[in-house]
């Protein structure tokens, strides 16, 4: 098989190979490249438990946020130096889209990136509310070009983290659980999976691009009961 990312990993063999340089994995290889995808596989279903008691809604898409505009993305109004919320439109035609927290934007030619803060959907006149971090560098005119980009900060630390779940696996196969060939890489790789592990669960570490479970009722629902 063949590893869709946020389908059935986060990973891919060749992340996994690159973590097992020792090896050259293959269809013939032991282990094979389709026994690696499914150590890959497995971890996935692990660390979508683990996210989902983190409150994090699963599977984690590779990429935040995506605004689509049929012109370039500009700001709706002037803004100030210090502020820290705008609204955006497509300077013609039509935006739409969303934004997620991690996400970010830039400002005409200015290097400077601002973080978006809160998810936002792009409304029914075409514009979405930005709240972002830090506050704009310097006054800004309407009309001014803002070019964004969506986060895939949380895709790559998922990336790293079942990658090196499936290396594990894939050096205790190919070489014994007990080789001291191997040793020393999984217990390094062990030590970096159970750091990203325990700060994804207790919130240290924080996914960018990664949506929050709702807990709220959404208008006209109804708890069911049964007579």
């Amino acid at each position: 098989m063949a590893i869709t990312l946020s389908t059935d990993g986060y990973a891919e063999a060749t992340d996994v190979a690159a973590l097992c340089q020792q090896l050259v994995i293959s269809a013939t290889s032991n282990p094979t490249t389709a026994e690696v995808e499914g150590f890959i596989t497995d971890d996935y279903s692990i660390i979508n438990g683990m996210l989902e008691a983190a409150e994090y809604t699963t599977p984690v898409a590779q990429a935040g946020g995506s605004l689509s505009s049929t012109g370039t993305i500009v700001f709706r109004d002037a803004a100030d130096t210090g502020d820290e919320y705008l609204a955006v439109q497509a300077s013609g035609g039509t935006l739409t889209g969303v934004v997620r927290r991690g996400d970010w934007f830039t400002v005409g030619s200015d290097a400077q990136r601002y973080m978006i803060l809160r998810w936002a959907e792009v409304d029914d006149t075409g514009d979405v509310g930005l709240l972002f971090s830090p506050g704009l560098e310097s006054d800004q005119v309407a009309g001014a070009t803002a070019t964004f980009t969506a986060s895939s900060g949380g895709a790559s630390v998922l990336k790293r983290i079942n990658a090196l779940a499936a290396a594990i696996v894939t050096l205790r196969s190919a070489y014994g659980s007990g080789s001291s060939d191997i040793g020393d890489d999984v217990a390094a790789y062990e030590t970096e999976y159970n750091r990203l592990f325990t700060g994804i669960k207790d919130g240290s570490i924080r996914l960018q691009g990664a949506d929050r479970i709702s807990r709220t009722r959404r208008r006209g629902s109804a708890r069911m009961v049964r007579a």
